[in-house]
Protein backbone atom coordinates (compact mmCIF):
# COMPACT_ATOMS: atom_id res chain seq x y z
CA UNK A 1 0.00 0.00 0.00
CA UNK A 2 3.06 2.64 0.95
CA UNK A 3 4.80 1.40 -1.95
CA UNK A 4 2.68 4.13 -4.29
CA UNK A 5 3.59 7.22 -3.67
CA UNK A 6 0.35 8.35 -3.83
CA UNK A 7 -0.95 5.90 -1.58
CA UNK A 8 1.42 7.14 1.19
CA UNK A 9 0.94 10.69 0.69
CA UNK A 10 -2.70 10.11 1.43
CA UNK A 11 -2.00 8.91 4.31
CA UNK A 12 0.36 11.08 5.74
CA UNK A 13 -2.90 13.60 5.37
CA UNK A 14 -5.09 11.35 6.93
CA UNK A 15 -2.22 11.27 9.71
CA UNK A 16 -1.93 14.81 10.09
CA UNK A 17 -5.71 15.69 9.60
CA UNK A 18 -6.09 13.20 12.13
CA UNK A 19 -3.60 15.23 14.65
CA UNK A 20 -4.78 18.63 13.65
CA UNK A 21 -8.18 17.98 14.23
CA UNK A 22 -8.01 16.17 17.73
CA UNK A 23 -5.05 18.92 19.06
CA UNK A 24 -7.69 21.87 18.39
CA UNK A 25 -10.68 19.76 20.20
CA UNK A 26 -8.13 19.34 23.08
CA UNK A 27 -7.35 22.63 23.50
CA UNK A 28 -10.65 24.11 23.22
CA UNK A 29 -12.09 21.31 25.94
CA UNK A 30 -9.50 22.16 28.02
CA UNK A 31 -10.28 26.28 27.97
CA UNK A 32 -13.29 25.08 28.49
CA UNK A 33 -13.12 22.70 31.32
CA UNK A 34 -10.40 25.32 33.32
CA UNK A 35 -7.65 22.73 32.60
CA UNK A 36 -4.12 24.44 32.36
CA UNK A 37 -2.46 25.21 29.46
CA UNK A 38 0.29 24.06 30.71
CA UNK A 39 -0.72 20.29 31.21
CA UNK A 40 -2.20 20.59 27.89
CA UNK A 41 0.64 20.78 26.11
CA UNK A 42 2.42 17.49 26.71
CA UNK A 43 -0.89 15.62 25.44
CA UNK A 44 -0.36 17.94 22.02
CA UNK A 45 2.93 16.90 21.58
CA UNK A 46 2.10 13.10 22.29
CA UNK A 47 -1.49 13.27 19.63
CA UNK A 48 0.75 14.59 17.13
CA UNK A 49 3.77 12.05 17.58
CA UNK A 50 1.56 8.70 18.46
CA UNK A 51 -2.13 9.71 18.00
CA UNK A 52 -4.58 7.74 20.47
CA UNK A 53 -1.86 7.96 23.15
CA UNK A 54 -1.85 11.70 23.21
CA UNK A 55 -5.92 11.72 23.30
CA UNK A 56 -5.65 9.42 26.31
CA UNK A 57 -3.46 11.20 28.02
CA UNK A 58 -5.28 14.45 27.87
CA UNK A 59 -8.30 12.27 28.92
CA UNK A 60 -6.56 11.01 31.63
CA UNK A 61 -5.33 14.50 32.45
CA UNK A 62 -8.61 16.12 32.41
CA UNK A 63 -10.08 13.64 34.48
CA UNK A 64 -7.53 14.21 37.17
CA UNK A 65 -7.84 18.26 36.88
CA UNK A 66 -11.83 17.97 36.87
CA UNK A 67 -12.34 14.95 40.12
CA UNK A 68 -9.29 16.02 41.69
CA UNK A 69 -9.97 20.10 42.20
Amino acid sequence: MFADPWMLLAGWVHYLAFDLFVGTWEVQDAVKNSVSHLLVIPCLLLTFLFGPIGLLSYFAVRTVVLWGG
